[in-house]
């Protein structure tokens, strides 16, 4: 009976650790391309207009230097959008702005707080919210 347990104990391992197995390559190539580019973690958020649709993603880049990458494929209008970004203490700082056509663009600017602090990221028009993202606690 010990020994069935054990043979099946073992069994289930085996599998377990295959099944991870794409799980750890990429982990490790995450790794590897963090240490080569001076970093510790890549985050990303889905921008949203305020009805909810989705039209880009942000991403923010723990590392050096610290850096925020915002790609629009769905914007709702043509035209220039100033970025900001809102820290967890609720202030709101310009990092830059991004012009668009056919809705869509991307644009990178370098970030002057750590992104753990980054609570949120707007992009504004005629001084009006179009997009947001909202990083998770």
């Amino acid at each position: 009976m010990a020994a069935a347990l054990l043979l099946v104990s073992g069994g289930s391992a085996t599998v377990v650790y295959q099944q991870g197995e794409t799980d750890r390559a990429l982990a490790d190539q995450y790794l590897q391309t963090l240490s080569i580019a001076n970093g510790r973690y890549l985050q990303a958020a889905r921008l949203t207009t305020p009805a909810g649709e989705q039209s880009g993603t942000v991403f923010l880049y723990q590392g050096s230097p610290l850096w925020l990458l915002v790609s629009i494929s769905a914007a709702p209008t043509d035209g220039r959008y100033e970025i900001h970004v809102r820290d967890r203490g609720g202030a709101l700082r310009t990092v830059g702005a991004c012009q668009l056509k056919d809705r869509s663009g991307t644009t990178g600017y370098r970030l002057d707080i750590a992104v753990a602090q980054v609570a949120q990221i707007q992009l504004t028009q005629d001084s009006q919210v179009r997009l947001t993202a909202t990083l998770p606690n």
